[in-house]
């Protein structure tokens, strides 16, 4: 239940980071002419794009690591479930002890 909330708070973190970059050079644009806007335009998203791409790379690394951690606490046995294999293991191997002594 904590993990989803843990991603709402990276995207939230990553657009409190951009957005105020973003607004700065909106800002600036209205002094440039028109005939550069599309040109810092192309720029500010393509910034903005990168900042939020790298992003969801940290936040997929982050989440990888957790996805094998919480895989690999969920196949590990609990010491009640390795007691129970044991106690199976050594009645087979004392009933196959006793099959080879009545053999004899």
């Amino acid at each position: 239940m904590l993990y989803p909330f843990l991603k709402l708070v990276m995207l939230i973190a990553i657009g409190c980071a951009t957005f105020p970059h973003f607004l700065t050079q909106a800002r600036i644009s209205l002094i440039t002419p028109i005939a550069l806007w599309p040109q810092m335009l192309f720029k500010e998203l393509y910034q903005l794009a990168l900042w939020v791409a790298l992003g969801f790379l940290a936040l997929g690394v982050i989440d990888l690591f957790y996805q094998r951690w919480r895989l690999q606490k969920e196949l590990s046995m609990t010491r009640e479930e390795k007691r129970e294999e044991l106690r199976e293991e050594n009645l087979g191997l004392k009933q196959k002890v006793l099959v080879k002594m009545s053999r004899i």
